[in-house]
């Protein structure tokens, strides 16, 4: 991948007026599938795929910028994603891109199944873009992606879990590709396919250094 890539930064622009989730209740792939196109070196057909995507349907988000957001009291509640995204934004300029996912990554972890797992992944999307190289269109997908799993996190009824360290969302990370690989080879579908996506997606956990990011699939 090119580390400037300037067609990913214009999707990014382009997704950020487009929905998160589709009129059938799909999530919009369109920034996961724009960035992994950057990494495959097919820069050529990034515009055409963030148009198809920006086009495919469902509401707009705007961010705002939250007055005394208290992010406990906000998790899972999807009606809060414009604050969300403002608050992710803002802490990122704040704190930098790395500390935000280094603090937040482990926070979100036991939501790790949210929205089949398209939380984690768009997170580790963008991860790995702005890792390449810093702008603002980048920033803006990451604080999209963190403030999406945030806002959706539990709202598939799962039950809440601990806020764990890093080593503990390792260890979810591992258990839910596990079981996501079990539940694909006893019946292959879409939904299976999805729910074994963590294993190649989500190995975004600060170790020794920066987040690692490691998907080239969405």
């Amino acid at each position: 991948m090119s580390e400037t890539t300037p067609a990913l930064d214009e999707a990014f622009e382009r997704m950020a007026a487009a929905s998160f989730e589709l009129p059938n209740g799909f999530v919009n792939h369109g920034a996961m599938a724009c960035e992994a196109l950057a990494v495959l070196d097919c820069a050529d057909d990034i515009d055409s795929w963030a148009r198809r995507f920006a086009r495919a349907g469902g509401a707009r988000i705007e961010p705002v910028a939250p007055a005394g957001f208290e992010w406990r009291q906000a998790l899972g509640a999807y009606d809060r994603l414009p604050e969300w995204i403002g608050y992710f934004a803002r802490a990122i300029d704040d704190q930098g891109w790395a500390g935000v996912v280094q603090a937040w990554v482990p926070r979100l972890m036991p939501a790790l199944r949210t929205a089949l797992f398209h939380g984690a992944i768009r997170t580790a999307h963008a991860v790995r873009a702005i890792d390449a190289v810093d702008t603002a269109p980048r920033r803006g997908e990451l604080a999209r992606a963190l403030g999406y799993w945030a806002a959706a996190r539990y709202r598939a009824g799962q039950p809440a879990g601990p806020h764990g360290p890093a080593e503990d969302a390792r260890a979810a990370v591992v258990r839910a590709a596990a079981d996501g690989a079990r539940r694909y080879l006893a019946r292959p579908t879409k939904l299976s396919t999805d729910s074994k996506s963590p294993a190649l997606t989500t190995w975004i956990i600060p170790g020794n250094g920066s987040p690692m990011p490691m998907s080239t699939t969405c």
